[in-house]
Parts: structure tokens; C-alpha cells; sequence
């Protein structure tokens, strides 16, 4: 097994893809089973998606948009908000397939549908139909991840982790996208399905703490709240962070006031360690209510979470750090996919390679890795569930045989 990446700044798509490609090709005389992209969404994914095509036409493909660049261990890669990376793994003995399924219905069957379509093809591509991958990878336009989860869960169980990443664009306007081989999306769900050679270790790890407990969600729908114990849900929120009441209600967004202050809902226990999953307001609603980036639902506890400067900066070792402990004692760590979330990139970015400097030194300063900037992250819970939170971070790491 061997992992090795590959970036580019340059502004010119044609440019930036013939870059990473022969980076890439130097490195190996054969051609990699598996190839992840991550890209800044003003960069012309369909032109991406073609060249990497034509170039591994062999191996199994899945990219995803990432906000303002990337990073590797060379780095935060970024040159006026232009950034494309490569990651490829090259595994004779394993088994890789990818998919992609677009929609444009969004209703609950639909996204059902999609999904579990997109995982059925990426198991045939992997030449593995009907069984269980060691993990799925997952990338999903922003929205409906929660159904996509149940969807692959109701599918194979809840015993595969599922890791991975929304996709994301510059500036939260709905220009992000996705590919798998020859299949492109603004609106879609891609799959990879890993049956690794070696092993996967993997962690999702949120960087804040609980500063209390908010109350009991007393009407919800979908991602918004509505009330938290019969209270207007954004008055209670605006008092608990210090926000001023405005004059007359309306909506507002909050963005730039909660990304050190998420909502967080409590997801296990480990040693009476709690874990959380956290929940992003963007907006309060004139109607008092709280728009949130994933899904909360009546009767959910909440807590409001406090973040710092410092927590998110080491978050990014740390989750590499728990994805390096499980006991693959005749194993060693060859490298790893990381996906941190967007809205803590942009309140920490002039530091942002502070984080990679975290990563580089729970990994070691030779395993290479690739990283993307999410709108919402998907991982497994060291409680055993796989989830869908905001402000996190997951990350994967591979282990190769020590014969290997």
C-alpha cells in the first residue's frame, strides 16, 4: 500500500489539473486504485472531472468542492481562494468503488433513493456487491445528509462507519459540486465504498466543551427550531451568546456570532466522557426561531458549546491523533483523509497552518494527507453511531501491513 498527494494554486483549471496529475504520475508507474479531489468551487469541476477521467482510467474517482482551497502537509493551499488537491491510494490487495446519484426531487424517497442507488453501483465497482465495506466515504450536497445516513444505514446497518464531508463553495451562494468517474453534480450524493487492504482507523471529534445546558427542544421542524421549553428557541439562544435583541424582529444572520457558540446535543458516554454532536446556527427568524445546519428534533436536549481560537487550531491533531489509537498492532500508518469544517477554517483562518502543523505532528511529518473544507461533516462517533454535525471535524487514517 502507498499514499501520495498531489496540489496546485494555480488559478487555471486546464493549468492546475496538469499539475497535480503529472505530480501525481511521477510517483508511480502504476496507475492508483483509488483517486480523492478536493477543489475550491470556482475552479470548473466539470473540466476537473474530465482530465482526472482521462488521466486514471483505471482507478475509481471522487471529488468533492472545498471552501477557498485545501490543505496537505505541505500546507493550507490557497492563491485568490483557488486551491485543487489529489489523494491517491494505491492497494493491489484491496477493493475501491465509487458512485454518484444527482436529484432534483428532495423529498425524503427521493434522497432514500439516490443514496442507496449510488452505494449498490459503488459496491459493483468495487467488485464487491453485497457485502459490507470496512467504511463508505461519503460527499453530499448540503441539506439532507441525515436521510442519506439512514438511507446507507437501512442499506448495510449500523455497524460500517461512515466518514466524510458536505460540499462547500466560497461563500455559502450554492456553487458547490461533486463528481465520481464520469458522473457530475450540483445536487447529488457520492459513495466510496473502501474494502482496504490494510486497516482504517477514523475519529470525529468536535473541539468544544459543554457551557451548559440550554433546555429541552419543545417544537422543531426539520433544521429549524422553534422553541426551546416553550420559549421562543432564538430568544433563549441571543441571551445565552450576548446577542442584542433587535428593534423589530426579522431575520438575521448569526453567523459570524456562533461559530465559537454552536448548539450541541449530546451523543454518548465514554467512561462518563461525554461526546457531542454539534448543530450551527446561520439564522434567527423573524418569527423566533433558530436556522440551523443540521437537523434538531422535539424532545432533543441542548447544550450551548463554547469554542476558542486555540481548541480549533489543535482540533485538527487531535481528531488524527484518536484515528491513530486503534490496536492495529502489525500495522503502521501510511497516511490519511481529513475533513475539516469550513466555518471554523474562516473564523481561524490567518492560522489555519497552525492546524496543519497539529495534523503533521499527531500523524508524522512523512504521512501524507489530504484535507477539504466542509459544510456539515459526517463521521463515527467513538459511542458507536455514525452522524452528521457541524463544526467538527473526521478524519481517516490507513494502516498498511508491516509485510506489505
Amino acid at each position: 500500500m502507498k499514499i501520495a498527494t498531489a496540489y496546485s494554486v494555480s488559478p487555471s483549471t486546464p493549468i492546475a489539473c496538469e499539475q497535480v496529475i503529472e505530480q501525481l504520475l511521477q510517483q508511480s508507474e502504476t496507475l492508483p486504485q483509488l483517486i480523492v479531489c478536493y477543489y475550491s468551487a470556482n475552479h470548473q469541476y466539470l473540466q476537473i472531472a474530465k482530465n482526472l477521467q482521462i488521466a486514471f482510467n483505471s482507478s475509481s474517482i471522487i471529488g468533492c468542492s472545498s471552501c477557498q482551497g485545501i490543505m496537505t502537509a505541505s500546507g493550507f493551499h490557497s492563491q485568490s481562494g483557488y486551491g485543487l488537491g489529489l489523494w491517491a491510494l494505491w492497494d493491489e490487495v484491496g477493493n475501491y468503488g465509487t458512485a454518484l446519484e444527482s436529484f432534483s426531487d428532495t423529498s425524503d424517497e427521493s434522497i432514500v433513493a439516490a443514496t442507496q442507488k449510488a452505494l449498490i453501483t459503488a459496491l459493483d465497482n468495487a467488485q464487491r456487491p453485497g457485502e459490507l465495506p470496512d467504511l463508505i466515504w461519503l460527499h453530499a450536497s448540503p441539506g439532507y445528509e441525515e436521510r442519506m445516513i439512514e438511507a446507507i444505514e437501512n442499506l448495510v446497518g449500523k455497524q460500517v462507519p461512515i466518514a466524510g464531508g458536505s460540499a462547500a463553495d466560497q461563500k455559502i451562494q450554492g456553487h458547490w459540486s461533486l463528481f465520481a468517474q464520469a458522473a457530475v453534480a450540483t445536487q447529488g450524493v457520492a459513495v466510496a465504498a473502501l474494502f482496504p487492504g490494510g486497516e482504517i482507523g477514523y475519529s470525529f471529534h468536535s473541539g468544544y466543551v459543554a457551557n451548559r445546558a440550554l433546555g429541552v427542544v419543545t417544537a422543531s421542524h426539520g433544521r429549524t427550531v422553534y422553541e426551546i421549553d416553550h420559549h421562543p428557541a432564538a430568544d433563549i439562544y441571543r441571551k445565552a451568546i450576548g446577542l442584542v435583541a433587535t428593534s423589530h424582529p426579522r431575520h438575521i444572520s448569526i453567523l459570524k456570532h456562533s461559530s465559537f457558540c454552536p448548539l450541541g446535543l449530546l451523543s454518548g458516554k465514554v467512561d462518563q466522557l461525554p461526546f457531542f454532536k454539534l448543530a450551527h446556527p446561520s439564522a434567527l427568524t423573524a418569527d423566533g426561531g433558530i436556522e440551523l445546519f443540521s437537523e434538531i428534533k422535539v424532545g432533543d436536549t441542548l447544550y450551548l458549546m463554547k469554542g476558542s481560537k486555540e481548541s480549533l487550531i489543535h482540533r485538527g491533531g487531535r481528531v488524527t491523533e484518536l484515528s491513530l489509537t486503534e490496536p492495529f498492532s502489525c500495522e503502521q500508518p501510511i497516511g490519511a483523509l481529513v475533513i475539516y469544517c469550513a466555518g471554523c477554517m474562516l473564523a481561524i483562518q490567518r492560522d489555519i497552518n497552525e492546524v496543519v502543523h497539529s495534523i503533521r505532528q499527531s500523524l508524522g511529518d512523512e504521512l501524507p494527507f489530504l484535507g477539504a473544507f466542509t459544510f456539515g461533516e459526517q463521521g463515527h462517533f467513538i459511542t458507536g453511531e455514525n452522524g452528521h454535525g457541524n463544526l467538527m471535524s473526521s478524519a481517516i487514517v490507513f494502516y498498511q501491513r508491516m509485510s506489505q
